[in-house]
């Protein structure tokens, strides 16, 4: 969208109306999506893996967290802000939903330092320039229909932090639907939102899960007492080691592990995701790295992750570090052959109930496979029945590690019966799940 162009009232007015029709149907079940008429204890639980990719940023913060000024956006009833409050001086929320942001300030009231507000949808206009050290969204953009919403609230988010204050965010990575609404909402890619980084002063410091429904962001606010756009000083730039990601001297070629850490020295702190770049031993063009962690400002010691492409071949591999396209130092490490695909079952679940594990009580369930090469090579039968894929989502790229929706074929009675699984071409063990 160009700047300055406003966003349609009627599209705020029907995710208005949507999601107050949905807090007042189901809040809780929309908001964390585990089960049907939830309780508040249940609900609760289901916050607690969100909350943790969240607090994994504090270390970047420019305080202590409890000297801090924090703002969710698309709070809903409160789900994130009751356990993130305890580490926040002050927590702030906004909802497009009054019906969800009446849900919160019950929830909300045994927290006197978190306060939710009732928003426009598309905009922070209750807050100041420069207010907030910290903003974080989860499952929320991509529940918006259109991209001009999710950009507007991104400069508004920019608008209101603070010289050096971080937002971590979660969009949809992959197209949900031709038509987007306000539950099968918007996507972006990895590009769209670093090109937004780099035009609206944003530092890029994390991005993650492309083509995925968890793609992840971190921002930083620049600093303007810092210069971005003068020449940066890379002399004193240097790599002094290559890695596994995770810690190994090795990298496989493809799989979980298949990821590198170059650990730096000389790193100017004005750096970020969209300066630098890592070339590989393989065709085509050097990536973007996915993680920059703090820069030690006394050494300029930094990590830098990149995830590896397919076709590197196995040996010694020169890993080069680019800064704006152009070599600054390289590296080396050994790149081990690739593990044969080998899909294996993380979990099913009732298509309704993700709580409720090989217990299928609705017309679908929901499985997730791991290492999968190509999840349209994938057939499911229940109880020597063809069942019907409806959704396949990418939840992984780097593990391959997929998300299958599947209706229950006609004709499959209640009780135990038997889920037959190939993937790629291998057949699964046989799973037993019981039908209500």
């Amino acid at each position: 969208m160009p700047p300055g162009r406003e966003v349609p009232d009627s599209v705020l007015a029907t995710m208005r109306e949507d999601w107050n029709n949905r807090a007042k149907e189901d809040a809780y079940y929309y908001v964390g999506f585990a089960h049907p008429d939830q309780d508040t204890e249940v609900f609760q639980s289901t916050a607690a893996p969100i909350v943790a990719v969240i607090e994994a940023e504090f270390y970047r913060l420019p305080a202590p967290p409890a000297e801090c000024k924090a703002l969710e956006i698309g709070c809903g009833p409160g789900r994130l802000m009751l356990p993130l409050s305890r580490h926040f001086a002050e927590i702030h929320g906004v909802d497009v939903s009054d019906e969800m942001v009446a849900r919160a300030t019950q929830l909300l009231a045994q927290a006197p330092n978190a306060h939710p507000h009732t928003g426009t949808g598309a905009d922070l206009s209750m807050f100041e320039d420069n207010t907030f050290d910290f903003a974080y969204s989860y499952a929320v953009f991509q529940h918006i229909p259109s991209q001009a919403v999710v950009l507007k609230y991104l400069r508004e988010i920019q608008r209101v932090l603070k010289p050096r204050g971080i937002f971590r965010g979660q969009f949809h990575g992959a197209p949900q639907s031709e038509n987007p609404d306000t539950w099968a909402g918007c996507f972006f890619t990895e590009d769209e939102l670093a090109d937004f980084a780099s035009q609206r002063q944003l530092q890029l410091l994390a991005l993650t899960g492309e083509g995925t429904q968890y793609l992840w962001t971190t921002f930083r606010k620049v600093d303007p007492a810092l210069s971005y756009d003068a020449p940066a000083d890379l002399s004193r730039v240097k790599v002094q080691a290559v890695t596994g990601a995770h810690g190994h001297s090795t990298v496989p070629q493809r799989g979980a592990y298949a990821a590198v850490s170059l650990w730096l020295t000389g790193l100017p702190d004005t750096c970020d995701c969209n300066d630098l770049s890592v070339s590989f031993p393989a065709p085509g063009p050097p990536v973007r790295p996915c993680y920059l962690s703090p820069v030690d400002p006394a050494s300029g010691g930094a990590q830098l992750n990149a995830v590896m492409p397919r076709g590197v071949p196995a040996g010694t591999a020169k890993i080069i570090l680019l800064h704006r396209g152009k070599p600054v130092s390289e590296g080396s490490i050994e790149v081990t052959p690739g593990p044969t695909p080998a899909p294996t079952i993380s979990t099913v679940t009732d298509g309704l109930n993700r709580l409720s594990e090989f217990t299928v009580s609705s017309d679908a369930f929901k499985v997730i496979l791991e290492d999968v090469d190509n999840p349209e090579d994938v057939y499911f039968q229940v109880d020597g029945r063809s069942a019907l894929i409806t959704h396949r989502n990418c939840l992984h790229r780097v593990r391959d590690q997929y998300y299958f929706t599947v209706m229950v074929p006609p004709g499959v009675r209640s009780g135990d019966r038997e889920l037959r699984i190939q993937a790629c071409g291998v057949e699964l063990p046989p799973v037993s799940l019981h039908f209500v």
